[in-house]
């Protein structure tokens, strides 16, 4: 018996709704979550991190010219608000978070926020 893998063959599908002829796309970003043709959740996590690891960079350089208050402001909108967009998947994201938090306060990457 020989095993079939759906997505080592390509499939040629054609698409056609109400006389127009529709495209498969290998992802899409839909409210500001990406879907990718095999339902899977690495793009959206991808994405999460590329604009976490930018906020954390922001955030490094930001704290040495602004105060306290206006960094956390930042934090609020930008880290936080990305963190709390589909949380169910980011169980993995709390570090970011803590170093993020650390990068505000001046704490060391040794010490425990």
């Amino acid at each position: 018996m020989e095993s079939h893998n759906p997505y080592s063959t390509p499939c040629r599908i054609e698409l056609i709704f109400k006389g127009v002829s529709m495209s498969i796309l290998n992802k899409l970003k839909l409210l500001g979550t990406v879907i990718d043709k095999h339902l899977r959740w690495s793009p959206q996590l991808d994405s999460i991190c590329q604009k976490l690891i930018r906020c954390y960079y922001v955030l490094g350089h930001l704290h040495k010219f602004v105060g306290v208050l206006a960094t956390i402001s930042f934090y609020h909108s930008n880290v936080a608000s990305v963190l709390n967009y589909n949380t169910s998947l980011l169980g993995g994201v709390n570090g970011i978070q803590k170093h993020s938090l650390g990068l505000i306060f001046g704490f060391s990457s040794q010490k425990s926020c």
